[in-house]
């Protein structure tokens, strides 16, 4: 999806949980300002800028001072609480990370703020406005309520506050299939589908390529917008479906990345040969996505430590490499959003 197109989608789901007559522009700042923010290093959630989207959206920031009454069998926290729990909050985000993977997160930092309800009026449209800030600022895009999930929403919402866990199963499910939904939807509008379908070959075979071939060619933006294609090893994490690549904290590639983290990876083998044919069956797979120059030490170690073990004959070989080299080395991941691949005969 384009700019406009996600902010059409967001819009649209804040004005079906909003019963507040709110102005396109307001939507439209609120967009703008999350899709900034969530761009920034080490981001992460504060009061201040739950506190600047709902003046973004309703020209006050001022947490209630009046109670809710008890709604679909859950009480709200009382208004003197809610100052109290939204310092927590921002505590709470930080050691979820550790222990929740992506989409329980980001699920669990939207829900957290519709239990708090910190303000008089406008909590749906300010939680919303955090999912998609936590989905943005995670590589996953404008995330959003599609109209066709609304109702089952709401019921694994009610039995999420009944239960009083963290995170429960029901609505975890639900929000994996929002997100699924939506990514499905994304990739129809942005990304074309292979004309010969005959060669296109399946998600399993691809992630086979990524496995097992040693080389491939990261793709960029480079200086003054002329591409920028560079052969690379890299390593491929069926745990996590992200490429890793290493390489120096400076150079063309890392600069291109940190102007612009959309990237395209291409990978192919050496192809096969039939019996009386002189030509290759060659596959390939492309991959689009968006890359990320990861400054975590552990991760880092972890990653390099993998690339090195892909390549080098044996594990002390690879000990000493990182002995020597560990601190000049910079890995970029790359979240795919989407893959495809194809088997061509080259004759």
């Amino acid at each position: 999806m384009n700019d406009m197109t996600e902010f059409k989608k967001f819009e649209e789901s804040l004005r079906r949980f909003e019963n507040e007559e709110i102005l396109s522009t307001r939507y439209l700042l609120v967009y703008e300002y999350i899709s900034e923010i969530a761009k920034a290093h080490e981001f992460k959630i504060t009061e201040d800028i739950v506190r600047e989207i709902h003046l973004l959206l309703f020209d006050e920031k001022d947490y209630r001072t009046n109670d809710i009454k008890r709604r679909d069998g859950y009480d709200y926290p009382s208004a003197e609480d809610v100052e109290r729990l939204m310092k927590h909050f921002s505590e709470q985000l930080v050691t979820s990370r550790r222990i929740l993977n992506d989409i329980e997160f980001i699920s669990f930092g939207f829900k957290r703020i519709l239990e708090i309800a910190p303000f008089e009026k406008g909590n749906d449209a300010v939680a919303l406005s955090v999912l998609a800030l936590l989905s943005i600022s995670m590589g996953y895009g404008v995330m959003y309520i599609p109209e066709e999930f609304v109702r089952e929403y709401h019921t694994s919402l009610k039995i999420a506050r009944e239960s009083n866990n963290t995170i429960v199963t029901p609505f975890t499910d639900v929000m994996e299939r929002i997100f699924e939904s939506v990514k499905q939807e994304r990739e129809k509008i942005v990304f074309r589908k292979m004309r010969r379908k005959k060669q296109e070959i399946t998600r399993e075979e691809c992630i086979s390529i990524l496995k097992n071939e040693k080389r491939g060619v990261l793709a960029v933006i480079g200086d003054y917008g002329y591409p920028y294609a560079v052969p690379v090893n890299f390593y491929y994490d069926e745990n996590d479906e992200k490429i890793y690549i290493h390489g120096a904290k400076e150079g063309h590639k890392i600069d291109a990345v940190r102007n612009c983290e959309k990237v395209c990876f291409t990978v192919y083998n050496n192809g096969v040969k039939k019996d009386d044919d002189w030509a290759f069956y060659v596959t390939s797979v492309i991959v689009m996505g968006k890359a990320e120059l990861v400054d975590d030490d552990k991760l880092t170690y972890d990653k390099t430590k993998a690339i090195g073990l892909k390549y080098y004959p044996n594990k002390e070989d690879v000990d000493k490499e990182l002995e020597k080299y560990m601190n000049k080395v910079q890995i970029i991941s790359i979240g795919i959003d989407h893959m495809s691949g194809k088997l061509v005969h080259e004759k």
